[in-house]
């Protein structure tokens, strides 16, 4: 839920649609008990690291993609 709202800017409510119909503030919950655990368990937090990480990559490799290719004009002397 946390990746849903950090990197696809999806609101609460439209997450809690998307898993099962729960509720917004159930989804406020859940991102709070995560970045209560990432705080106490560095296990956690390394690897919701990892896969932020990783979907930082992919989104910039998924950006870069779809950028045309741009050539400047030669410059006149």
């Amino acid at each position: 839920m946390e990746l849903l709202y950090r990197y696809c800017k999806i609101i609460q409510p439209e997450i809690g649609r998307l898993v099962d119909g729960i509720d917004y503030s159930a989804v406020s919950y859940a991102r709070k008990r995560l970045r209560e655990k990432k705080k106490k368990d560095n296990k956690v937090r390394l690897l919701f690291e990892s896969v932020e990480a990783e979907l930082s990559r992919i989104k910039t490799l998924c950006f870069r993609s779809a950028l045309p290719e741009v050539r400047l004009p030669a410059r006149r002397s």
